[in-house]
């Protein structure tokens, strides 16, 4: 007998723990980074896949204009390499550079309640300078031990029923909450992103402390030309609602095409619809409404989702 997938009922359970867990605690945010391997010959044609399903999210959709560069100074960095006239990132992505190793020690004290990005740069230069193994990791952050251990459990769970244990690291919890930094539309809505390259070249013998910058635009095509290992990162915020609604999608009854029908649960339909009730009331056009309820209610929607939840009523 073929595998259907988990119980709807076991499902149903984890939708409803993972719902209260994002009324409980609404601001845990998890943060994913990922570091390709190195090129090991710079002539490389294979620099990045990017049909893989996390990267395709930092990369530019097509016609998709990308942020301009001025060729006159990036022609001639690196003898082997002539970059692209764009680089492949999307607009939106966030770009820094990074300081070279070696560094001095550390001075500062690891926070707790921001993302570590010191601590970052330094775990996986530590593990593996040169990148010769692709690097992954996860983190929690604005959360005491009470979250952070309801995360644990939730998502380590909707590992084994989701991704039967098909995950990038073969840890439930990191598998997750990686396999949430890859979800396209409407979940990126959630996702933050952000390349950070190293900058070059790097010091002779001297010590120097962790610095980061801002990237000029000129440098971000290094990122997917892999030129020197750049870090990847994603930060998701309210991980227990993203959760929530990624489980709706699955709970979601499809047609005999596989494809979803209806409209996912939506705990905050009723007051949706009272806010857009009052916003029609006082005759705000409607292709200003869905910004206003994603200002209000932290969701996106569209107008035609709006319209036939007004309809529904």
């Amino acid at each position: 007998m073929s595998d259907s997938g988990p119980a709807p009922s076991r499902l149903d359970e984890l939708r409803r723990d993972f719902h209260e867990a994002a009324l409980n605690f609404p601001n845990v945010r998890v943060v994913v980074v990922h570091r390709p391997s190195g090129r090991v010959n710079p002539a490389d044609s294979e620099v990045l896949d990017r049909s893989d399903a996390f990267v395709r999210g930092f990369l530019r959709v097509k016609n998709e204009p990308s942020i301009q560069t001025d060729s006159h100074q990036v022609i001639g960095l690196l003898p082997f390499h002539t970059p692209p006239g764009n680089d492949e990132l999307a607009a939106n992505v966030h770009s820094w550079l990074v300081s070279m190793p070696p560094y001095l020690s550390r001075n500062s004290v690891s926070p707790s309640d921001q993302v570590d990005w010191e601590g970052i740069v330094r775990e996986s230069l530590d593990g593996d300078a040169h990148a010769a193994r692709p690097y992954w990791q996860s983190m929690v952050i604005f959360c005491g031990a009470t979250q952070y251990h309801r995360w644990d459990m939730l998502a380590s769970d909707a590992a084994r029923l989701l991704l039967g244990g098909n995950g990038r690291t073969g840890t439930p919890t990191a598998d997750w909450t990686i396999h949430l930094a890859e979800l396209a539309e409407p979940f990126a809505t959630y996702a933050d992103r952000l390349v950070m390259i190293p900058s070059r070249p790097p010091p002779r013998n001297a010590r120097q402390p962790v610095v980061f910058s801002d990237c000029p635009p000129e440098r971000r095509w290094e990122a997917t030309e892999n030129l020197t290992p750049s870090w990847w990162v994603v930060t998701l915020d309210n991980v227990f609602r993203l959760s929530r609604d990624v489980i709706d999608r699955a709970l979601t009854p499809k047609n005999p095409n596989g494809r979803t029908v209806g409209r996912p649960r939506d705990e905050n339909k009723q007051k949706v619809v009272e806010f857009v009730r009052e916003q029609r009331a006082q005759d705000v056009p409607w292709k200003q409404i869905p910004a206003a309820v994603q200002k209000q209610f932290g969701v996106k929607y569209t107008a035609e989702t709006l319209r036939g939840y007004l309809k529904d009523g």
